[in-house]
């Protein structure tokens, strides 16, 4: 997963660096997204179809997001939880009734074309990048 990568050896050591760090965080998340997002789109060249390629990218930019959240409040090495927290919870709420909450809870199993779930991966994502570039991984 991506989210162990997201902290160095010695995390006093790098904080101590003489090295701009926003700017790589920020470049290391987001090519993990894009590493991701290119992963699940091979996947269609098998013929197996996952989804479109609007939803794959919404779901990776919140997912990437929420475990640069958990990077930045729990550390690299839990960040793994906010997203798998999410997705156990979105389970769960789809048996709620449909409205734009729901849409905003169970983002990532929303068809692409559902403006509350887009915002919420987008508003997701940026706020996981800015959160981990601005203050790295939590010791």
């Amino acid at each position: 997963m991506a989210g162990s990568g997201l902290a160095g050896a010695d995390i006093a050591l790098d904080r101590t660096a003489a090295i701009a760090w926003p700017s790589r965080r920020a470049v290391h998340v987001i090519a993990a997204g894009v590493a991701v997002i290119g992963i699940v789109a091979a996947t269609a060249l098998t013929g197996d179809h996952l989804g479109s390629a609007a939803q794959i990218t919404r779901d990776a930019l919140g997912m990437i997001g929420l475990t640069a959240l958990g990077a930045a409040t729990l550390g690299a090495d839990r960040a793994w939880i906010p997203p798998l927290t999410w997705t156990l919870l979105a389970w769960i709420l789809l048996t709620m009734p449909s409205g734009t909450y729901q849409q905003v809870l169970t983002w990532m199993v929303q068809p692409p074309d559902t403006t509350p779930a887009t915002i919420t991966a987008l508003i997701l994502g940026a706020t996981g990048v800015l959160a981990y570039a601005i203050l790295g991984p939590r010791p």
